[in-house]
């Protein structure tokens, strides 16, 4: 990605979102978007979030946010049946057609 490309996918990050989407969230979207599926906690080990930081980005983009807020619904966090402590994150329909945006942004 050039500096070009990507000051022009924040420039309409900002834009589309009010200004509420911070890097660290992109951050989150983006890491969930390219594994297809993983783990909360995979996403806190690769980004270097606490489990509440990890928790705060992806309600972010959820159906609700932590605070019971309407999300954006880009990501479904569901409790992984194999082990009930893990929460499985993975981009909902919506959530996947934003990422092809988003790689139209950054070409």
């Amino acid at each position: 990605m050039t500096p070009a490309s990507f000051l022009n996918l924040l420039t309409w990050m900002k834009n589309d979102f009010d200004g509420q989407v911070t890097i660290d969230m992109l951050l989150t979207f983006f890491f969930v978007a390219s594994r297809g599926t993983c783990t909360q906690n995979e996403l806190e080990e690769a980004l270097g979030y606490s489990n509440s930081g990890a928790s705060r980005n992806v309600s972010w983009w959820t159906e609700r946010t932590f605070d019971r807020r309407p999300g954006k619904g880009f990501i479904r966090r569901e409790i992984d049946p194999d082990d009930m402590r893990y929460r499985r994150l993975e981009l909902t329909k919506k959530g996947r057609e934003f990422y092809a945006q988003l790689q139209e942004k950054i070409r």
